[in-house]
């Protein structure tokens, strides 16, 4: 019972809408309605600026993190993989927080509390995923590319880990590469911009053919 428990109230945690939220406090804004209309850390900082989209982005990957840090000490389960229950609970957490119930299973696309839960489940291949976002985000300015870097190179971190330390785990990169799909799944229109060359920085001043 203690899994399930676990498991639920890590959706519940992560569907909690905290870009929505901050939006909505700080400039009255419904993310639904305003910037790209996706309820993401990126449309707060489009369209509210620099320190809520910041604060968005923190909280964001805040879930994941402490999800995956106090889920399974609240809710001990001695009988399975210890990191397959990190994961679980981290793949929960993504879950309610691209399909949160609170606004019509209308969410995020769950990017930054991957991150978040990836560096609580393995720190050192967490912090080299957030080291891959931030430096692409540094480089290119557009938040959609980092995320997208940062999810094809989350698996292949854990797989160079694996091969240069004590070995592959295979639990953990089974994981990484479904976290890594549903992100890029995620994110498809930004991918279509991409292609289409109308993929922008959210802080660009010319933001009105962005559709999320």
């Amino acid at each position: 019972m203690n899994l399930l428990f676990g498991v639920i109230c890590s959706l519940f945690w992560g569907a909690i809408p905290w870009s929505w939220l901050i939006a909505k406090l700080w400039r009255g804004v419904d993310l639904r309605e305003e910037g790209s209309k996706s309820v993401g850390a990126t449309n707060v900082l489009r369209t509210c600026g620099k320190i809520p989209g910041m604060l968005a982005y923190a909280l964001d990957g805040a879930k994941g993190f402490t999800a995956v840090w106090f889920i399974p000490i609240l809710f001990p389960v001695g009988w399975i993989n210890p990191t397959l229950f990190g994961c679980a609970v981290l793949m929960a957490v993504m879950l309610g927080h691209i399909f949160t119930p609170f606004l019509g299973f209308r969410g995020g696309k769950g990017g930054m509390a991957g991150v978040g839960g990836a560096v609580a489940l393995a720190p050192w291949i967490g912090l080299a995923t957030l080291g891959v976002f931030l430096a692409v985000a540094f480089i290119t300015r557009i938040v959609s590319i980092a995320t997208l870097s940062a999810s094809v190179a989350y698996p292949v971190i854990i797989g160079v880990f694996g091969l240069t330390g004590d070995g592959i785990d295979y639990v953990l990169l089974v994981f990484g590469v479904l976290a890594a799909a549903l992100v890029i799944s995620m994110h498809r229109s930004n991918i279509k911009r991409l292609r289409e060359g109308r993929e922008k920085s959210p802080l660009a001043s010319d933001r009105t053919d962005i559709k999320n």
